[in-house]
């Protein structure tokens, strides 16, 4: 009986414990140095999208927030690629929170979205227009 409650505890924190919490970063070096073998969506809408945005990151606007989060899990090659997300904060939080739960571990989102990102940026940021949305 104390070997199936030891049992208990620790399967209960290993599942609690699974994901990582979305991580807010303010400080656009922490933020660019994910950039590299990372999944990389820009969940605004698509006009905003292809209007200006972070070179590589795939617009990915016109689908909703739970959509979204099941390509990723698609796509994702492990819990523990990094997922770079940006755009409205309400909708990236809800995103990540999802992958969160399903286990992923590097979560992370830029605080301001993309107009704090640009501005973080000031003079040397060079938008990629279009998107092929």
């Amino acid at each position: 009986m104390k070997r199936l409650l030891i049992l208990l505890i620790f399967c209960c924190c290993f599942l609690i414990g699974c994901g990582g919490k979305p991580q807010m970063i303010n400080n656009v070096d922490e933020f660019e140095a994910l950039f590299d073998e990372a999944i990389k969506y820009d969940v605004r809408s698509d006009e905003l999208c292809e209007e200006g945005h972070i070179k590589d990151f795939l617009c990915v606007g016109s689908k909703d927030s739970d959509t979204i989060a099941k390509n990723i899990d698609i796509i994702a090659k492990n819990k523990r690629v990094n997922i770079v997300l940006i755009g409205d904060e309400e909708k990236v939080i809800y995103i990540l929170n999802n992958l969160s739960k399903k286990g992923y571990k590097n979560l992370y989102y830029f605080e301001g979205g993309y107009i704090g990102y640009v501005q973080a940026k000031g003079d040397s940021f060079v938008p990629e227009t279009g998107c092929g949305c």
